[in-house]
């Protein structure tokens, strides 16, 4: 099965969602080929790891709640870093 990933989810958040345990995060990394720490991006589909701890999702659902803890300051970071400068305009060789 599928989940949609909303505004503001990490794979943690995901993995809290639907199987009540952050831990899970790695076997939806590995599933879905995403960095555990990746960036996710609204409306995108990952498949859903087993179900862990009943009680934390079933207490989600009838709180309707959706966990959401990505800051827009994580999304707006500029890469920066020598994997990503190029040679001759922010890279220079000399």
């Amino acid at each position: 099965m599928k989940t949609k990933v909303k505004d503001n989810q990490s794979l943690a958040d995901i993995a809290v969602q639907v199987s009540g345990s952050v831990e899970s995060s790695f076997d939806i990394a590995v599933k879905n080929n995403q960095s555990v720490t990746g960036i996710l991006i609204a409306g995108q589909e990952l498949d859903k790891s087993g179900i862990v701890n009943n009680k934390v999702v079933d207490q989600l659902a009838v709180q309707k709640a959706i966990p959401a803890s990505v800051s827009k300051k994580v999304i707006d970071v500029q890469l920066t870093g020598i994997g990503y400068m190029i040679i001759g305009q922010n890279f220079i060789v000399g």
